[in-house]
């Protein structure tokens, strides 16, 4: 009953089901790089410090900046525009197009009391 609902799901959306073997290199080997890639940057963090969560953010945040194999980062390809790094900060041109900061404006407040 659950597939049959999935099924219906699927085609409802226009989604083509395209069924592979599970754990087969041949089939999906990008994942299984891209797993493996993951679990040797965790490996050489914790060889550097303890804290997991801080590991996996710095990962995800090199992931995502670095180009792949249509020349655009996934930051870049979902945001439209690169996200902002330590790195990309030293770069000069990257100064000339800092947003530019809206000037203060002189704001009033009442105490509330009249």
């Amino acid at each position: 009953l659950a597939s049959e609902e999935f099924k219906n799901f699927l085609k409802s959306n226009g989604v083509q089901q395209i069924l592979v073997p599970t754990y087969s290199p041949n089939t999906n080997g990008l994942a299984e790089r891209a797993v493996q890639t993951f679990k040797k940057a965790v490996e050489k963090g914790l060889r550097k410090e303890n804290d997991m969560e801080l590991i996996v953010a710095r990962w995800l945040l090199h992931y995502r900046n670095t180009p792949s194999g249509g020349g655009e980062s996934p930051a870049v390809k979902m945001f439209g525009r690169p996200t902002r790094t330590l790195l990309s900060l030293l770069d000069p041109l990257a100064v000339d197009q800092k947003i530019k900061v809206q000037p203060e404006v002189e704001r009033e407040f009442s105490s509330g009391k009249e």
